[in-house]
């Protein structure tokens, strides 16, 4: 969200089925995280669920780089609002620019709880040439996130996490075999082109 003119990462989001309900998310930790990440990179690939999503993401980072790091290349790129569609997503911006996987380093920042999930579905699309970091923004922070108040809406996370991972080696993921054969017109990935001056 916007305060002033500037982008927030709430930590906080309704619950899409019962909007009485907050879950937590730690977003404006990732973008922190992300951040710092990112002073080493060569290129920054923002990957979200909507166009808004994304360009909020492409804003804070403008604004919260070094002076001296913002002629860094940014690319963004809207997705199917998952992790098998954020990661179809960046596969074909891989192939559709042709880059060659054994001289990439990538470095993917996600929640603690979300990478061994993410892991498993990386190795059914990728090619193991990848050198792949995996962080958490709780590893780059310093910090934890499971604060009291979030305590349960944690612990439920990572419930679905485990019941995620059992479902994808028992093949019963949510449209894995489209995933695994991996067609490309099956997933949405769009390329924001954001060649426009900031004020």
């Amino acid at each position: 969200m916007f305060v002033g003119d500037k982008v927030e990462f709430s930590n906080l989001e309704s619950d899409k089925h019962n909007s009485e309900l907050k879950l937590f998310l730690g977003a404006e930790d990732r973008m922190r995280a992300a951040i710092i990440k990112s002073r080493d990179a060569e290129k920054i690939v923002l990957v979200g669920g909507s166009e808004s999503k994304v360009l909020a993401m492409y804003i804070y980072f403008k604004q919260q780089i070094k002076k001296e790091e913002n002629k860094k290349e940014i690319i963004c790129l809207v997705s199917t609002p998952d992790s098998t569609g954020n990661f179809s997503a960046f596969r074909k911006y891989l192939k559709k620019n042709q880059i060659d996987v054994v001289c990439t380093k990538l470095a993917i920042i996600s929640n603690e709880y979300h990478l061994p999930r993410l892991k498993l579905i990386w190795d059914s699309l990728f090619d193991k040439n990848f050198i792949v970091d995996w962080f958490s923004e709780v590893e780059i922070l310093k910090i934890g996130l499971a604060k009291d108040i979030y305590e349960k809406e944690l612990a439920n996370r990572i419930n679905k996490e485990e019941a995620g991972r059992r479902d994808w080696v028992n093949q019963q993921y949510n449209g894995q075999e489209d995933i695994t054969t991996w067609n490309p017109d099956a997933w949405k990935c769009k390329e924001l082109d954001l060649k426009f001056e900031e004020k």
